[in-house]
């Protein structure tokens, strides 16, 4: 099975009974559930697990370009979270760009813009680190644990 065949084998959410655990963060913010429940879709399970395993071949081993961000201050304020949310945007992904976030057993699909947007949402509940790709594989973004983010790229 190819990536693309995973495509309508991701499911939108309503409410948070139809979200698997590992993924109640999306409600943390009660007035963001509706906004996120239709921008996001996820996989749960072996599909999951077979996607990101997919995915993770495809990935390069090394990338021609690496910048990385310490965000360890950046939940203190909206001024912070501002300064990370504009970094991201000068990785130059475009915002109507499909992006999966590849958790340890779960994998959310949406747009980049709405990464962007909630990427402090999306990026405090990770475990060990947190992969952003598109399915070309041509950049990464990975958050780390240690609260730093680094973007690869072949440009």
């Amino acid at each position: 099975m190819y990536l693309t065949d995973y495509e309508s084998k991701f499911r939108r959410w309503e409410n948070y009974a139809e979200l698997p655990s590992g993924l109640f963060f999306l409600i943390d913010e009660s007035a963001l559930e509706t906004y996120l429940s239709k921008r996001t879709s996820f996989l749960k399970g072996f599909e999951a697990t077979e996607f990101i395993r997919l995915i993770s071949k495809e990935i390069p081993k090394s990338f021609v370009y690496e910048v990385a961000l310490d965000i360890s201050g950046s939940c203190k304020s909206d001024k912070e979270v501002a300064k990370v949310r504009d970094w991201l945007f000068q990785c130059k992904i475009p915002f109507d760009q499909d992006v999966y976030m590849l958790y340890d057993e779960h994998v959310i699909k949406t747009k980049w813009k709405v990464f962007v947007k909630h990427w402090d949402l999306f990026s405090w509940s990770i475990g060990i680190s947190l992969e952003i790709v598109d399915l070309t594989c041509s950049w990464c973004l990975e958050v780390h644990h240690e609260n730093v983010v680094t973007f690869y790229s072949m440009k």
